[in-house]
């Protein structure tokens, strides 16, 4: 039998500030056990992966031009962000509200999209047990990471009725 040396060199580097700033923020990330309930089953929703970003690669894990921001007040004394593409928002409304099948183009997220992806963070907030409230913004993802510059970025996988990623950002900085 062979033995082969673990390659430590291919596990994402995550420096201590952004370790600290997922710690903050630990208990309120979704378990396995965050859902959003809808009338047709349920939505689970966990996060994945954390790692420490500068502000190019903010730039870039939030490129998607359809991206919502909704940012959450109330874990501390600095706003965090849930940003999604509007292709999640478009996939959460036809989950939560229904509506007819679409198709998958590209296109600006509607009122009731932005709306439902807020109340989707809001319930994930309230199934975790956190007082923190979530607020719609009228920001794009572009705006968003020239705003942070460098962030800690957690990434939240969808499961259930509907399958996508969103992505929690946390300004370097952000007292929590």
């Amino acid at each position: 039998m062979k033995v082969e040396k673990f390659p430590w060199s291919a596990l994402p580097r995550v420096d201590r500030r952004a370790a600290r700033a997922v710690r903050a923020v630990a208990p309120w990330l979704p378990g396995p056990a965050a859902e959003i309930a809808t009338g047709k089953g349920a939505i689970a929703v966990r996060a994945t992966a954390a790692i420490a970003l500068g502000s190019a690669d903010v730039a870039a894990a939030l490129a998607d031009p359809t991206t919502i921001v909704v940012a959450v007040r109330g874990l501390g004394a600095a706003r965090i962000f849930v940003a999604a593409g509007g292709a999640v928002a478009r996939a959460l409304t036809q989950a939560i509200l229904g509506g007819p099948a679409e198709l998958a183009a590209p296109r600006a997220a509607t009122p009731a999209e932005r709306g439902v992806l807020a109340y989707a963070v809001a319930a994930v907030l309230a199934s975790v047990g956190s007082s923190a409230t979530a607020e719609l913004l009228a920001l794009d993802g572009a705006t968003l990471a020239a705003q942070v510059g460098g962030a800690t970025v957690v990434e939240l996988a969808l499961g259930g009725l509907v399958d996508g990623r969103a992505a929690l950002v946390i300004p370097r900085g952000a007292e929590l």
